[in-house]
């Protein structure tokens, strides 16, 4: 029991134990957590001896950031002035276009390679962007403060909700108007 009150409320790289959580093989499992949120069952003796570090997180985010950064286009235009009027922050600085592929709503859009094998999902690339800048994802979504769907510059971007991106657009005077739409 002493070795569970040792091991509980530690960091081993960029995992948080959490608490016991049973045996895998011979050894003692620790429920963990890494920095990105991912939580998962670890054996003792891998995380002591630093043989497991992350769920893999760290990997993902060097290999995304190389193939993201081949598709973006970093001479883009300015953002509106009706952007800039709700974020003075992003005045004069130009947005960085994704060049690659984009969805049927004109976000861009890269895959990325699931386990082994050919499973791939897709991504929305300004949210990649968050990802490849923080080594989080966005939760629950990442807006535009530019309001250019083909935007991957990170200070062009917030972290928000559904309801903080109708907000914005609302600021922007990008939303129909009448009495059926709040004006």
């Amino acid at each position: 029991m002493s070795a569970k009150l040792k091991l509980k409320g530690q960091q081993f790289s960029l995992w948080t134990v959490l608490h016991s959580s049973g045996k895998i093989g011979r050894g003692q499992a620790w429920l963990c957590r890494c920095r990105c949120g991912t939580e998962r069952r670890i054996d003792g003796s891998k995380l002591t001896s630093g043989q497991s570090k992350s769920c893999g997180c760290t990997r993902l985010r060097r290999t995304l950031a190389a193939r993201f950064l081949r598709y973006v286009d970093k001479h883009g235009p300015f953002p509106s002035p009706e952007a800039i009027k709700v974020h003075t922050d992003i005045a004069g600085t130009r947005c960085w276009l994704w060049t690659s592929s984009q969805t049927a709503s004109g976000y861009g859009f890269i895959t990325e390679h699931i386990g082994i094998g050919t499973k791939r999902r897709g991504l929305r690339a300004h949210r990649v962007a968050w990802f490849v800048n923080t080594g989080l994802w966005p939760i629950p979504m990442a807006c535009h403060k530019c309001d250019n769907k083909l935007c991957v510059r990170f200070s062009h971007l917030f972290q928000g909700t559904n309801k903080d991106n109708m907000k914005d657009m609302l600021l922007k005077e990008r939303g129909k108007k009448g009495k059926h739409y709040g004006k």
